[in-house]
């Protein structure tokens, strides 16, 4: 991988290098050993051995080992060390740490444990129905 990529207005199918700066452009895959930064950019989904930090932005599906950072972006599911969300917009978030303040939350805890709880249900149907048969 690259030391560092920097990507700028465009769409790009894959981008991967050890840090990862894009700045109004967008990718499907976004793949960094280190940190990436998303500045009015966005991609299907982003990975990284670091920390994030979005501006104007966001993921569909961000894993992040370090933190994560969102400000006036989004993710559909982010998962990292910690999560701080500002003026932004989050389906699923979790996390050691959840912070998420002026936004929008798709499922707060309760609801996540809902719909955790509905999985496990339907699966022990169906796992019900398939030894019958």
């Amino acid at each position: 991988m690259n030391d560092e990529m920097r990507v700028r207005t465009g769409f790009f199918p894959v981008v991967a290098a050890d840090n990862v700066t894009m700045t109004q452009a967008g990718s499907s895959a976004v793949f960094s050993g280190g940190d990436v930064s998303l500045e009015q950019a966005g991609s299907n989904l982003l990975v990284a051995g670091g920390g994030v930090d979005v501006q104007q932005g966001g993921a569909m599906t961000m894993a992040v080992m370090g933190d994560a950072t969102v400000e006036q972006g989004g993710a559909l599911l982010l998962g990292a060390r910690s999560v701080e969300v500002r003026q932004g917009f989050v389906g699923l978030a979790l996390g050691g740490r959840v912070e998420i303040s002026d936004s929008q939350v798709l499922l707060g805890p309760a609801q996540a444990v809902g719909l955790g709880a509905g999985f496990a249900l339907v699966l022990v149907v169906l796992r019900a129905l398939f030894r019958r048969g």
